[in-house]
């Protein structure tokens, strides 16, 4: 049977390959960075920008990998997700209340993904849950002939 991909669900995983890719772009750039500042002579620049580097890189990497697992329906991506959100949610929730500004859109779309994520059709292509079976109709009674 054909698993049907939620629409959210692919908006979902192209923004995690998105992320991935500037990710990977900007640890290059930071790398490249890097051997910039090292013409300068300020070593510990040099270094916390291929510090940054790696970082980044690691992390666009991890998030393409999210993206992809997220696009197939893999259980594992689904439960990053989930973690992810509600990591968000509690950063938000920090960022409200030491009055970072845009705070609240973080805090309002990790709200609106986490919800996403648990509904009973999403859970069901990552193979988290099932969608219930649509209960048989019984036949109505044969009509008989009134005496």
């Amino acid at each position: 049977m054909q698993r049907v991909r939620p629409a959210g669900v692919a908006i979902l995983a192209v923004l995690e390959i998105c992320l991935g890719l500037f990710s990977l772009a900007g640890g290059a750039l930071a790398v490249a960075g890097a051997g910039l500042s090292g013409f300068t002579g300020l070593v510990f620049l040099t270094g916390l920008l291929v510090a940054l580097g790696f970082l980044l890189a690691i992390l666009g990497i991890l998030f393409l990998a999210v993206g992809w697992g997220t696009w197939s329906g893999q259980g594992w991506a689904w439960t990053i997700g989930v973690a992810l959100s509600i990591i968000g949610i509690i950063t938000g929730l920090i960022s409200l209340a030491a009055g970072t500004a845009g705070s609240i859109v973080g805090l309002i779309l990790q709200v609106l993904i986490l919800y996403y994520l648990t509904r009973p059709h999403v859970k069901a292509f990552f193979g988290k849950g099932a969608i219930a079976p649509v209960q048989p109709v019984q036949p109505a009674p044969p009509l008989t002939p009134s005496s």
